[in-house]
């Protein structure tokens, strides 16, 4: 039996730009919110401050959850549950290390978001929750 991924992912904006991680899987470039896998024992603002330092070099305070869905593509190979949150940093300042799956990173101005490849395809739904956020969570279902 195949497990489910638990992911907890950063939505970290400033000056109208949210900070994106680029992938390179498989042939393909895609975008995503910085973050990463839960560990066993580990809870989700527990991953994500750890994520955040161990690939961008970022000390974060994790705030509110604002989104939760569940990526499972057409091809059912992979199933992940993603949990984003608001988080601070003190710094805009970040460093990818080269021996994490990261290709880039980036600050990304919210009018380009959708024109990025963006997975999932949520660049509608991080602008609106960067520019007027949810008194509670969104849950976007499957994506």
């Amino acid at each position: 039996m195949r497990e489910i991924e638990l992911r907890a992912a950063a939505v970290l904006a400033r000056g109208g730009k949210i900070l994106l991680v680029n992938h390179v899987r498989h042939g393909r470039s895609y975008w995503v919110l910085p973050g990463g896998h839960v560990e066993f024992g580990e809870t989700l603002e527990e991953a994500l401050r750890r994520e955040m330092k161990e690939e961008l070099s970022l000390d974060v305070t994790v705030g509110p959850l604002v989104l939760v869905h569940d990526f499972i593509p057409a091809s059912r190979d992979r199933h992940v549950v993603n949990h984003a949150f608001r988080v601070e940093s003190a710094s805009a300042d970040f460093r990818v290390k080269p021996e994490h799956a990261l290709e880039s990173a980036r600050w990304v101005p919210f009018g380009e978001l959708a024109s990025l490849d963006l997975l999932p395809p949520i660049a509608e739904v991080l602008r609106q929750v960067m520019e007027s956020p949810p008194k509670t969570a969104l849950y976007l279902g499957r994506i």
